[in-house]
């Protein structure tokens, strides 16, 4: 089980935890029981997070409210994953890269690959590029990005972007590039047309204009057979075959893979 450094810790508690354990009575969180926000509010981590939640007994949460309900119940499982693909299997493929590093986080939730990021390396300068359909996920992902910088975690001259949806979306080309995908390819709103071949053509972009640079795709998802549809098609559309490999990881079962290339043969 990896651990949160001292600087990661404190900014998920300034983050995170302190805002919810300050506006909770227990056992409950926000004033929802625990059961009620894993299966309706949360809906197992699958729920539309830009949606307001309005329960008959319990009353309402904002979508902000709900976002950070899922940090606070969902990214220790989920940074043990990005930790775990970052540290060992990103290793074997050559990273970490030289810097700076360009991290495009695909569906970033509250930020928790650069987390596991800041703990893999350090101190290592990354400009990061946080992409949710979700505002309340972008702030998250913003205020833990300002604590990383504060507490010295990351580089002091790392950079923030975020944007709501990378159709069109313009990146920095020719970098040493990581594009992460934690669980995205699992979400319900994921559409062929609208999300799938948007993300193919950013994607054949960045590695064609790589030059002398090292690009890596790193995929983590639940190993259910519904959460890994939309990565096989993403796979199959850019004409690769990459199964993912299946890790247990505090005894649950997960799936995924880094898709690796290197620079093109002078």
């Amino acid at each position: 089980m990896y651990e949160y450094s001292a600087e990661t810790l404190q900014a998920l508690k300034d983050v995170v935890f302190k805002p919810v354990l300050s506006r909770s009575v227990d056992p409950d969180r926000l004033g929802f029981p625990v059961s009620i926000i894993r299966d309706q509010v949360l809906e197992k981590g699958r729920a539309d997070f830009t949606q307001d939640f309005v329960h008959s007994e319990h009353g309402s949460l904002t979508a902000t409210d709900r976002c950070l309900l899922y940090a606070f119940f969902n990214l220790k499982h989920h940074y043990q994953v990005a930790r775990h693909h970052l540290e060992n299997q990103g290793r074997q493929v050559g990273l970490p890269s030289a810097e700076p590093t360009l991290f495009i986080d695909l569906g970033s939730g509250p930020g928790t690959a650069l987390l596991a990021y800041a703990d893999t390396w350090p101190q290592k300068r990354i400009d990061y590029i946080a992409i949710d359909r979700a505002p309340g996920m972008l702030l998250q992902a913003q205020q833990l990005f300002d604590r990383l910088k504060l507490y010295r975690a990351i580089h002091p001259s790392s950079t923030f972007a975020s944007a709501r949806d990378w159709n069109g979306l313009s990146v920095p080309l020719g970098r040493h590039t990581i594009m992460f995908a934690s669980f995205l390819f699992a979400s319900p709103w994921m559409d062929e047309v609208a999300h799938i071949a948007p993300l193919v053509t950013l994607t054949t972009q960045i590695l064609a204009a790589r030059g002398a640079n090292r690009f890596w795709f790193i995929y983590t998802n639940s190993d259910a057979p519904i959460a890994n549809g939309g990565w096989a098609r993403f796979c199959s559309t850019l004409g690769l075959s990459a199964p993912p490999s299946l890790v247990t990881i505090e005894g649950k079962r997960y799936s995924g893979t880094i898709l690796s290339s290197k620079p093109p043969a002078p």
